[in-house]
């Protein structure tokens, strides 16, 4: 292959890829906040939701939308990525929270109780993300496959259901596994599905 060639090679490749990076960040920045999110149990029309439940669906939404575009591979790899930046977030918090304060700083004992949990909700959300995540981008693929490409929102809707289902009954048990009664729990389940389905 010439140098022009090799040129106008690497030139398509960087035009194809031009927002892969963008679209990655932008995944595992909505993964980080909603992760963050989920002991705060908000009200939402008489119900109680975690806080994380409009930002979470959205990480399906991007993964079927990249491999869609970009393919099985790339997203697993994306996904993978995430979850050891996810991982490597809460080591961090859980490091720095637990080393002592200078005397008379205000607020400190905030911390520890806004991120106390953070690894007992890191591990529920690694074990629900990976096994609903891969499940939403097989899926996603295999349908393509099926439908040679076609109905790309009736895909994208149906693995997400599938994916939140997984999700929810995984991590939502692993987080509030005796934090919340168990008619609580499985209420915020099916409500929280209900919901992200809506939205």
């Amino acid at each position: 292959m010439s140098g022009k060639s090799l040129s106008q090679h690497a030139s398509t490749v960087n035009s194809e890829y031009q927002y892969f990076t963008f679209i990655s960040m932008l995944y595992c920045t909505l993964l980080i906040v909603s992760v963050l999110l989920p002991y705060k149990i908000i009200n939402l029309f008489g119900y109680s939701e975690p806080g994380g439940i409009f930002i979470f669906p959205l990480t399906y939404l991007l993964g079927g939308a990249i491999a869609e575009v970009y393919g099985r591979k790339m997203v697993v790899r994306m996904i993978w990525s995430s979850v050891l930046c996810l991982v490597i977030f809460n080591c961090l918090i859980s490091l720095i929270i637990r080393i002592p304060s200078v005397p008379n700083a205000p607020h400190q004992e905030v911390f520890l109780q806004a991120f106390g949990s953070s690894p007992r909700l890191a591990i529920a959300c690694v074990i629900g993300l990976v096994c609903s995540d891969l499940t939403n981008v097989y899926r996603m693929t295999r349908l393509k496959a099926i439908f040679k490409g076609k109905y790309f929102w009736q895909r994208c809707l149906w693995t997400t259901a599938l994916s939140e289902a997984i999700f929810n009954s995984i991590c939502y048990t692993l987080t509030y596994w005796g934090v919340l009664s168990n008619t609580t729990l499985l209420r915020l389940m099916v409500d929280s599905w209900v919901l992200k389905m809506v939205y």
